[in-house]
């Protein structure tokens, strides 16, 4: 039996049309993106505004005492070079994998099944990427608490009506639009 998913074509043919659409890359195209988005970065400053980061240790120590030492020695064993870098006030970490291989072999100790599934759940983000013949693996951690400081909940619900009611607006506008293209 033989079974395939076959998607790459077709998710690089996407790629390619929004790559080569110029609209794509420009904000704004109509007053209500704009004005969507306005309120959209609005709202998000201000539900970010209602927190300040501050170090979590016990992420650092994760990070540093249990995770990093199984990612070198992941690294030794398939041949890998691999960077932690921590940025000290926003208190985020990347690890960057690259290498040839990655392979998983019987008689392996699991590491690297623990390594992957560990830095995977406790990453935020986490990419798997192919460049040539390279296999780039990069996961980005936070390493704060959110301690809320304010509560801007009765702005955030006002600009998620006013949201609401723009994004109503461009619906019935396409709706319009559409309706009278077909009647043409």
């Amino acid at each position: 039996m033989k079974r395939k998913a076959l998607y790459l074509d077709d998710s690089e043919k996407e790629l390619d049309a929004l790559l080569e659409n110029e609209d794509f890359w420009k904000p704004g195209k109509s007053e209500w993106d704009s004005e969507i988005l306005d309120i959209t970065n609005k709202q998000r400053e201000l539900e970010e505004s209602q927190y300040v980061k501050s170090r979590s240790n016990e992420a650092y120590c994760y990070l540093l005492s249990k995770l990093y030492p199984m990612a070198e020695k992941v690294a030794y064993a398939q041949g890998w070079d691999m960077i932690l870098n921590i940025d000290e006030e926003e208190h985020t970490a990347t690890l960057g994998c690259c290498g040839r291989f990655l392979i998983k072999t019987e008689g392996d100790d699991g590491t690297l099944e623990n390594f992957l599934s560990q830095a995977m759940e406790f990453s935020e983000q986490c990419f798997f990427s192919a460049h040539n013949d390279l296999i780039k693996i990069n996961f980005i951690f936070n390493l704060y608490e959110k301690e809320k400081i304010a509560d801007h909940s009765k702005e955030i619900e006002a600009l998620k009506k006013q949201l609401e009611d723009n994004q109503e607006k461009v619906r019935e506008y396409l709706l319009e639009e559409m309706v009278d293209e077909y009647r043409k």
